[in-house]
Formats: C-alpha cells, sequence, structure tokens
C-alpha cells in the first residue's frame, strides 16, 4: 500500500517503532508525526490518585484493569465506556480524517491501548491482569483495528498482534 501514514505519541520508543515500520516498508522518510494524545494518560483525572493507587496495588497494570472490567479506582478514572467513546469521536477519527490515507498507524502505549481494546472487544478478550496467577497483557504490535467503508460505516476489531506475548 502506498497510501500510508503513521503517528505516534512523543516518546523515543513509539517514534523508533513507527520509524522500524517505515523501513520495513521501504520507505526513506522515517519520521513520524507525533500526536501527544496517543500518550498513555487519558483515561486518569487524578495523577496523584493513580500514582497512590499504583503505589497501593500493585501497579499500573493492576490497576487500569480492574478499572477496565470492575469500575474500581473511580476517584482515579473517568468512567470507562463514555472515555473509552470519547477518544475514538474526538482523537482517532480526527486524526484519521487529517490523515486522508488509505492506511493509518497510529503507535501507543499499553496503558491507553489496554482499556481501548476491553472496550471494543465488549470485555472478551481476557486482560485480568489484577486476577492472581493471571500474566494478561498486551502483546507487542497488539491494538485495535478500526475499518473505515466508503459508506462512512466503522468496524472496530481487537487486534492481537505478534505471537509473542501475553494477550
Amino acid at each position: 500500500v502506498t497510501d500510508f501514514y503513521c503517528a505516534s505519541s512523543p516518546s523515543v520508543r513509539a517514534q523508533q517503532t513507527c520509524n522500524q515500520v517505515a523501513k520495513g516498508r521501504g520507505d526513506t522518510d522515517t519520521l513520524a508525526d507525533t500526536i501527544s494524545l496517543l500518550g498513555g494518560y487519558w483515561y486518569v483525572k487524578d495523577s496523584v490518585a493513580y500514582a497512590k493507587a499504583k503505589k497501593d496495588n500493585g501497579g499500573s497494570w493492576n490497576v487500569v484493569t480492574k478499572w477496565a472490567y470492575e469500575g474500581a479506582y473511580a476517584d482515579v478514572f473517568y468512567e470507562f465506556a463514555p472515555r473509552c467513546n470519547e477518544w475514538i469521536e474526538d482523537v482517532i477519527l480526527p486524526s484519521f480524517e487529517e490523515a486522508k490515507s488509505r492506511v493509518t498507524l497510529f503507535v501507543s502505549h499499553d496503558l491507553l491501548l489496554v482499556p481501548l481494546v476491553i472496550y471494543i472487544s465488549a470485555g472478551n478478550v481476557n486482560l485480568r491482569y489484577y486476577k492472581s496467577n493471571s500474566n494478561r497483557w498486551l502483546n507487542y504490535l497488539a491494538g485495535v483495528a478500526i475499518v473505515m467503508r466508503p459508506d462512512g460505516t466503522r468496524r472496530f476489531y481487537a487486534v492481537r498482534g505478534l505471537d509473542s506475548g501475553t494477550m
């Protein structure tokens, strides 16, 4: 596909991923655009409470997945479904339109993508990291695919990514 656009969060690691994808495609210009809202804190409404919840409850993976599946930590995070939908409607879809590209790749972080995968799959993808002995998290290159048809309809899919990993 020659009509390709890539953007990432401001982090170096996300930029490097875009660069490697571009190189793999044979592109000479490997600089990706930066979209700050692809960073990992979209769902957090109180960063101090988030830091405390992570410290007191076994880390961010436990806290984020318990919030996404069970609605825990209401003081830390925005309301789950409306916030996921807001991210899709107000951040990602306008970015697609700006890109004006047939294939668009956005590279982000697990803390942004895990709730989105849970939301898109209606909770059917098991990423319940907070369950004992559950080493469930996204594997490399996992996330969400959005297929936008010419008639304006959209389909959303949770994407597994590489075979290695824990999803």
